[in-house]
């Protein structure tokens, strides 16, 4: 009986210890050469991370996590965590993405548009409404001096930013607003508030520029992790605690 009970503690006792987080460490490189940034994310545990200069990292995890990891420019690579993984230095290696492109026929006669018409300028960036309006307000004749005392230039530069926001914020409602409640199971009101924020993170037109969905997935789920530790997000969870 003796024996029972003390090889029952002991089995006990390890299936708690490998149930506990551990840290997992080691660096992230492509063709031996250290990649800075790589964002890791153990969806598990609700932990992200990112690689130092060195390309060194450390996240929290569990025997049996599954860890991803992203880089712009590589290939989205994903890694269960086993026994021997926790406390070791390991080393990931990333591959570098690659792009085919489709055989096109060339066409070996002049060039006609409408800058070799001499219709537009060459180079000439198209501009959405409120970068028209802007660039009318600085660059016209009269309208720098008019529009700096008026003020008009301020409030076209801060209603393009407007502009831009919404143009965003838009694009991600329509596109991924079932995806973040399928996968946080989160209310249609907090998609909303996420959004508002996720709007403003640095790097986010370059993502989405990417259409790699992938990629996009990857980076909406690290910011998440961001906007839960936010002040307003903690107020929202006290007040619907409240109600």
């Amino acid at each position: 009986m003796q024996k029972t009970s003390t090889f029952s503690f002991f089995f006990f006792l390890c299936f708690t210890l490998q149930s506990q987080s551990s840290l997992v460490s080691g660096m992230i490189s492509s063709e031996d050469i250290p990649l800075e940034n790589v964002h890791i994310i153990n969806q598990a545990k609700n932990k992200v991370t990112k690689s130092n200069t060195s390309g060194i990292f450390t996240i929290q995890a569990t025997v049996g996590d599954t860890l991803l990891f992203s880089h712009v420019g590589m290939k989205n690579l994903s890694a269960i965590v086993t026994t021997s993984m926790i406390g070791e230095k390991n080393r990931i290696s990333m591959e570098e993405k690659t792009i085919s492109l489709e055989e096109v026929e060339l066409y070996t006669g002049p060039k006609i548009d409408a800058v070799s018409l001499g219709l537009i300028p060459k180079n000439a960036k198209k501009l959405t409404v409120g970068e028209r309006r802007l660039f009318t307000a600085r660059d016209g004749f009269l309208d720098p001096i008019i529009n700096a005392i008026s003020g008009r230039t301020k409030k076209l530069k801060k209603q393009l930013v407007l502009e831009t926001k919404s143009r965003r914020f838009d694009h991600l409602k329509n596109n991924y607003s079932e995806y973040l409640k399928e996968t946080l199971n989160i209310s249609e009101e907090i998609v909303s508030m996420y959004l508002s924020y996720l709007v403003d993170e640095e790097g986010i037109e370059n993502v989405i520029n990417t259409n790699d969905i992938t990629e996009i997935h990857f980076f909406i789920l690290t910011v998440w992790f961001q906007f839960k530790q936010t002040e307003s997000y903690q107020n929202y969870l006290i007040k619907e605690k409240g109600n």
